[in-house]
C-alpha cells in the first residue's frame, strides 16, 4: 500500500515531463498546451453549449444585461453613471482610458474571462476600462450595434472629458471587428480618433467565405464554422455580409490611427487575418501591425497563460513607441 502514492507521483511526473516536451517542440507554454488539449477533448460539449445559448437568445429576446454580483465585487465593476448600458472599472486617475468592445459572435454578453483579462490590463497599464453592452443578435443587427457604439464612444469622450490621445480602443473576436467598424464611422464623420487600437483575434469577415477556414477547422477547438456563419449572417441583417462596415476585411484602413492585430495560427479566423496581412503589404499607408503566435487558439490573449502576458507586454511596448513617435508598420 505504501508504494501506491509513489506510483501515482511517478506517473504524474512522467505525464508532465511528456507534456513539457511536447510544449517545447511546439514552441508554446505548458499551460497553453494543457488548455488547448482540454478544449479539444471537450469540443462536443462546447458546441452543445453554444447551440443551447443560441436557442436561449432566440427564446429570451432582448433581456437587459445583469452584471454578475461576483464580478461586481471581485473586480469592482460598476455601471457607469454617465453612460447608458456601459460598465466601468480600473484606475481612478488613469494614465489611459481603454474603450473595450467584448466578443461573443455578436450574440453573447461578456464572460468572466473578459473581466479577468481587463483587470490585468487595467493594473498593468494604469488604465480605466469603459465597456459598452452593445445591442446583440438575434433582436438587433449590425446597424444597431455600430450606431450604439459610435454614439456611446462620443458620449464617453464628452462626459468623462477624456483626451482622445489617451484613449486606447480594444476588442476581441466580434468586438474586434466592431472596433474596426467604429474607426470607419469616426473617420467618416470626422470625430476624434483614439490614440491606438489593439485587437485580439478580431472577426474580420462575417461571411466566413475564405476556403482556408475549412482546413483550419481541424486545429480550432473553440469555433465551429457552420455556427459562426449562421451568427454572422443574422448579425448582418439586410446588409451584405461583405459590406466593409460589417466585414472590415474589405475596408480601407488609410487615415486611421495605428492598429495592432493579434492572432494565433490555430484560430479559424486566422485565415482572413492572412488575407488582410497580404493586402496590407500593398498599402504602405495602412497603419496595421500583425502579431502572429504559432499554435495559439482563438482569443488566447485573454487566457491566464504566459503567451497572454506576452501580448500585454507588446501592448506596453507599442504604447511607448507611439508616445516616442516610432514607426508603427512592423510585422511579427
Amino acid at each position: 500500500m505504501k508504494k501506491t502514492p509513489l506510483i501515482f507521483s511517478s506517473a504524474a511526473a512522467l505525464f508532465l515531463l511528456n507534456k513539457k516536451r511536447k510544449a517545447w517542440q511546439r514552441k508554446q507554454s505548458l499551460p497553453s498546451l494543457l488548455i488547448e488539449e482540454f478544449l479539444q477533448k471537450n469540443s462536443t460539449l462546447i458546441n452543445l453549449s453554444r447551440e443551447w445559448k443560441d436557442l436561449r437568445a432566440l427564446e429570451n429576446g432582448n433581456r437587459p444585461y445583469h452584471l454578475p454580483r461576483g464580478i461586481q465585487n471581485f473586480y469592482q465593476v460598476a455601471w457607469d453613471p454617465a453612460l447608458k448600458e456601459t460598465v466601468t472599472f480600473g484606475a481612478e486617475r488613469p494614465a489611459f482610458w481603454i474603450y473595450y468592445l467584448h466578443g461573443g459572435a455578436y450574440w453573447n454578453q461578456p464572460l468572466g474571462i473578459h473581466y479577468s483579462f481587463l483587470h490585468r490590463l487595467a493594473n498593468q497599464l494604469d488604465a480605466k476600462i469603459v465597456m459598452p453592452l452593445y445591442p446583440k443578435s438575434p433582436d438587433f443587427h449590425a446597424v444597431d450595434a455600430i450606431r450604439m457604439v459610435a454614439d456611446n464612444y462620443c458620449a464617453f469622450l464628452k462626459k468623462h472629458r477624456a483626451d482622445p490621445k489617451k484613449v486606447l480602443l480594444m476588442g476581441d473576436s466580434a468586438g474586434g471587428g466592431l472596433a474596426l467598424s467604429l474607426l470607419q464611422i469616426l473617420r467618416t464623420e470626422k470625430k476624434p480618433l483614439p490614440l491606438m487600437a489593439f485587437l485580439f483575434s478580431p472577426w474580420l469577415d462575417v461571411s466566413d467565405s475564405n476556403p482556408k477556414m475549412k482546413k483550419l477547422q481541424q486545429d480550432d477547438p473553440l469555433l465551429e464554422l457552420e455556427n459562426l456563419s449562421f451568427r454572422g449572417e443574422w448579425y448582418a441583417g439586410d446588409l451584405s455580409t461583405k459590406d466593409p462596415l460589417i466585414s472590415p476585411r474589405y475596408a480601407d484602413f488609410s487615415d486611421l490611427p495605428p492598429v495592432d492585430i493579434f492572432f494565433g495560427t490555430h484560430d479559424l479566423l486566422y485565415a482572413d487575418a492572412e488575407k488582410l496581412q497580404q493586402e496590407a503589404r500593398q498599402h504602405p499607408d495602412w497603419p496595421l501591425t500583425f502579431h502572429i503566435f504559432e499554435n495559439m487558439d482563438h482569443i488566447f490573449s485573454l487566457y491566464p497563460i504566459p503567451e497572454a502576458e506576452e501580448t500585454i507586454a507588446i501592448v506596453r511596448d507599442r504604447l511607448l513607441q507611439c508616445e516616442e513617435g516610432v514607426s508603427h508598420r512592423t510585422e511579427n
